[in-house]
């Protein structure tokens, strides 16, 4: 039957081989035992510091009753009990074995060598650990109370890991769980990769900023900060619970990224990308994944270039795009507010839900498949370039000169356009219909100029200070709804002649007259066009009248006017076949009958072309 003992006070007992302490041993003062192995059968009590020279083998508790001043080991440890409590440290100087699911409580806890052991180990203090944990035989669990510095390379459990401490690295380190958990702050210039979940309830790198970053599974960011020098990656979905910033060499984002906060992304280095985990090879901020489908962010911030892979990105406020963005695949930004600060590039579809500002050229050196935005556009840059359509749901405030490109789509304005800088806009869609359907610098936000290419055409009322030209292909339609106005420039109208002439034509669809005034300047149409003013497109329909005044030259193709077509203008030439109305008055700026010397007819090869007008009134050359 195995006996209790007592350690006498200051006891030293020392011996070349081990020593076996079968029953309860009570430390009655400070011990040095000194063996090859000493082993304790059961608990380990009293107020002494017990210090063992050697290996040493635990079956029971330690410090149940009374806990030891401290407990020191040199060699390695075998615990089989369920508690080592002491007053001061307990330091293991060689490797640990568990053989039981073990609470260790001290102010401080140093392990020196490796841990192992299918159980779970609670640390109740600050601890250091030196050695590797779970390299042989993986932890069940691993649980840490207090402040923990960890100068291994890693620790591996089957279950989870839980640091409720501040998080110290003293060496590049993976941990391997099912869920590890930061409670506290983790800081140190290493490398930190979690191989599997991880949640992070504390800011990361704001003291001494982590080398890298790298989460194999999901990740919940709760800490609010996070900074490295190098690298974070992301390799399953992560749920931001509360407002957070990235501050990284890259970021990459594998997976979703959810959660009703908000996000800044800091590209210190080489700024920041949004793509595919292996989208792109240069330093990148990554979104594999949809960003706010489940659960919408507050707003995102990128300072940085970017590059979007993930089919949306959802805030219930702002986006600002600080940087370069390019576009990895077709993507839908639903926001209050887009903002882009330089440019967009990629041929993939760019869906804007909410308002835009553009202050970059978009698809300036790889146009975009398409374009949209579903509420305002502020132009603060020079153009959207793309291969398809582009629509701008709402109103396009132009703060600079703008190119629109659609090189095989089609273009649609559904709101006003109007530019306080007075700048112009140009929009080509050679094989496509370009469509305004609300006014273009009304309302004393004038455009500096207009100038419209496309295969079919509506125009509105437009109010310029330069030039409006409208170009269009053969036998295409421009159809006018409003007045035109250049008070500076000219306007005029042109038809891409194909090798068998298809007339052009220009009507305005609408009931009511038609004014077209450049006070300032010339009209021209091409020989290629005809211009009808009905309510369809055929010069029999119902329609108004056509009142042109330019300052200089009018240059008129076909005219087909339901009611009266009054011109004037300093000249007038004919490059049509027929001039149609109920009656026609050709005048001078000043009001005065236009003189015969000032009208030329275009020469075709049986002369003259006739002029087939009713009541034209013109003085005698």
């Amino acid at each position: 039957m195995k006996k209790p003992c007592k350690v006498p006070s200051s006891a030293r007992v020392t011996t070349t081989g081990g020593q076996t302490y079968a029953g309860a041993a009570t430390l009655t003062g400070d011990s040095v035992l000194t063996g090859s192995l000493v082993r304790f059968g059961g608990a380990v009590d009293g107020a002494g510091a017990l210090a063992i020279a050697g290996d040493a083998s635990f079956a029971g508790n330690i410090g149940d009753t009374a806990a030891p001043g401290a407990l020191t080991i040199a060699g390695d440890t075998a615990l089989a009990g369920e508690r080592v409590s002491t007053v001061s440290l307990q330091n293991y100087g060689g490797a640990v074995t568990l053989a039981h699911d073990a609470t260790l409580s001290a102010p401080t806890l140093t392990f020196g060598g490796a841990i192992d052991g299918a159980y779970t180990l609670t640390l109740d203090g600050a601890a250091t650990l030196g050695g590797a944990v779970g390299a042989v035989t993986p932890l069940a669990g691993l649980v840490s109370k207090g402040a923990t510095t960890l100068a291994t390379t890693g620790i591996v459990t089957t279950g989870a890991q839980t640091f409720d401490g501040g998080f110290a690295l003293g060496a590049d380190a993976t941990l391997t769980g099912s869920l590890v958990t930061f409670t506290g702050a983790v800081d140190g210039a290493q490398a930190l990769s979690v191989a599997g979940n991880a949640a992070f309830a504390g800011a990361v790198g704001q003291t001494t900023p982590l080398r890298s970053l790298a989460v194999s599974g999901e990740a919940a960011l709760d800490g609010g900060a996070y900074t490295t020098t190098g690298g974070q990656q992301f390799g399953g979905a992560v749920t931001l619970g509360a407002d957070t910033s990235l501050t990284a060499e890259s970021v990459t984002f594998a997976g979703t990224l959810n959660g009703a906060h908000a996000l800044v992304v800091n590209g210190h280095t080489g700024g920041s990308s949004l793509v595919h985990a292996a989208a792109l090879g240069d330093p990148t901020v990554g979104f594999g994944g949809a960003v706010g489908e489940a659960q919408a962010l507050t707003s995102l911030v990128v300072n940085g270039a970017s590059a979007i892979g993930g089919s949306s990105v959802t805030t219930s406020g702002t986006q600002m795009w600080n940087g370069a963005v390019t576009l990895a695949a077709d993507v839908k930004l639903a926001a209050t507010k887009v903002t882009f600060a330089q440019t967009v590039d990629g041929e993939k579809n760019l869906e804007i839900a909410g308002d835009a500002v553009l202050g970059g050229v978009i698809g300036g050196v790889s146009p975009l498949a398409a374009f949209s935005v579903a509420g305002d556009t502020q132009f603060d840059a020079g153009g959207v370039a793309t291969t398809g359509a582009q629509t701008y749901g709402g109103a396009v405030t132009l703060g600079t000169d703008v190119a629109i490109t659609a090189s095989a789509g089609s273009v649609t304005f559904n709101g006003a356009i109007g530019s306080p800088a007075n700048a112009g806009l140009t929009v080509a869609a050679p094989t496509g219909f370009v469509a305004f359907y609300a006014g273009i610098g009304l309302n004393g936000d004038t455009l500096g100029s207009l100038s419209v290419e496309a295969d079919d055409m509506e125009i509105p009322e437009v109010i310029t200070t330069g030039d409006q030209s409208y170009g269009s292909a053969a036998g295409a339609v421009t159809m006018l709804t409003g007045n035109l106005r250049s008070e500076n420039g000219d306007i005029g109208f042109s038809s891409r002649r194909s090798e068998v002439p298809v007339i052009a034509t220009i009507f305005k669809n609408t009931p009511g007259d038609l004014l077209i005034e450049a006070p300032n300047g010339n009209f021209s149409m091409t020989a290629y066009e005809r211009f009808l003013v009905s309510e369809g497109r055929t010069s029999a329909d119902e329609g108004g009248s056509l009142t042109l005044n330019v300052g200089g030259q009018a240059a008129l193709g076909d005219f087909a006017v339901s009611k009266l077509l009054t011109v004037r203008a300093n000249a007038l030439s004919f490059e049509g076949t027929y001039l149609q109305a109920i009656d026609i008055l050709l005048l001078t700026p000043g009001g005065t009958l236009m003189p015969a010397s000032a009208m030329t007819f275009r020469e075709t090869s049986t002369g003259r072309a006739p002029v087939g007008a009713v009541g034209l009134a013109a003085a005698p050359g």
